[in-house]
């Protein structure tokens, strides 16, 4: 019974951010197309917007396996959480303290987050690594080249 619980909850979410995402989508049609600039207004909705529908479908897809037992208040994984935000604040310190630039941060904050999540498995590895290096270069690229924001070096 519970798993039945757990399946409807994790399918109406999913459903709901899935229909939201078409809501975005489909409004940002309205949006005027750009002038002069290589991106205009409708990208940025219509890229959150498909990225959102990605994880829903990821989700829904999800909530069909079937869930373990559900564990009680505080015996999750908490250390992990905390390792976690931890990373998290310690990138944003970094970045904040201009240390290190952008790039180098993000690529060390995703593989560090990637190791810690996955595992160090030798495939989980290079797969963390290969995600950071891409978010890390790919994100850079497209705040400097297309959305002309300086992002610290």
């Amino acid at each position: 019974m519970f798993g039945r619980k757990i399946f409807v909850a994790r399918a109406a979410v999913a459903l709901f951010f899935l229909l939201g995402s078409v809501l975005v989508y489909v409004l940002s049609l309205s949006l005027p197309e750009a002038s002069f600039e290589p991106i205009g207004p409708a990208t940025f909705p219509r890229t959150v917007a498909v990225v959102l529908a990605l994880l829903s479908l990821g989700t829904l897809y999800l909530s069909f396996e079937k869930t373990p037992a559900a564990k009680g208040p505080g015996e999750g994984r908490v250390g992990l959480t905390l390792a976690s935000l931890l990373l998290l604040i310690a990138y944003v310190a970094v970045m904040d303290f201009e240390l290190i630039g952008y790039r180098l941060a993000t690529i060390a904050f995703l593989f560090a987050l990637g190791v810690l999540q996955l595992g160090l498995k030798p495939l989980r590895v290079a797969i963390a690594a290969a995600i950071a290096l891409a978010i890390g270069f790919g994100t850079h690229f497209v705040f400097t080249r297309f959305m002309y924001i300086d992002l610290p070096q």
